[in-house]
């Protein structure tokens, strides 16, 4: 039976799986240990106040906001500017809901025109008023009131247009379509416009102050 010696210079435990693993191990963990302490190290940086160029720190502490002057300026502006926009808006409304309700008189008579045409008949308009609104109305049973769903009932959709001014009874005639001549005028706070009815059944619009 022979005896193999082993060297020397073999350290103990150098083969051994569980001392190189428990090594391993322990580096790890002074390994991580040292890198906790260098993290939880709290180092504050303050600048110097030599490190600015010579007057930023004057600039800095004079400049901290708006001075009370400065925000009463601005509101003012803000304000001034808001009521031109919201006068302007509510004249550009106005003027609209004129337009519309005088192109929309002007498609009534032009429908009174076509049906008096058609079914050989006279339409004679006459004017209704109520507490609320008025109407323009072309039927001969229709004597007070407004009622909606007769298409020989005109009413407009916004009160604040107004029926100003119009020919004593204007009529379509329908005989070779001619019409008794006259004008409707529509106001309100924008403008008027006005509707106008020549002697040979012709309907059109037009701005009171061009007509």
């Amino acid at each position: 039976m022979r005896l193999v010696a082993r060297s020397s210079n073999a350290t103990p435990g150098t083969h051994s799986p569980v001392l190189r693993e428990a090594f391993q191990f322990s580096s790890i963990i002074a390994a991580t240990r040292m890198i906790f302490s260098i993290a939880s190290r709290k180092t504050k940086i303050t600048p110097s106040r030599y490190d600015f160029p010579p007057g930023i720190l004057a600039n800095m502490n004079r400049q901290r906001g708006y001075t009370l002057i400065e925000t009463l300026i601005v509101i003012s502006l803000v304000l001034i500017l808001s009521a031109s926009g919201l006068y302007g808006w509510q004249s550009w409304q106005q003027s609209q809901r004129l337009w519309q309700t005088a192109s929309a008189v002007r498609d009534y008579l032009l429908y009174l025109r076509n049906d008096a045409n058609w079914h050989n008949i006279d339409r004679r308009l006459r004017v209704n008023r109520t507490a609320q609104y008025w109407c323009l109305v072309a039927d001969d049973t229709v004597l007070t009131d407004c009622p909606s769903g007769n298409p020989a009932v005109f009413r407009p959709l916004w009160a604040q247009v107004s029926l100003s001014k119009m020919t004593p009874n204007p009529t379509f005639f329908g005989v070779r379509n001619t019409a008794w001549a006259g004008s409707i005028v529509l106001s309100n706070a924008a403008d008027s416009w006005s509707i106008v009815i020549s002697s040979w059944g012709r309907v059109r619009l037009c701005e009171a102050a061009t007509c």
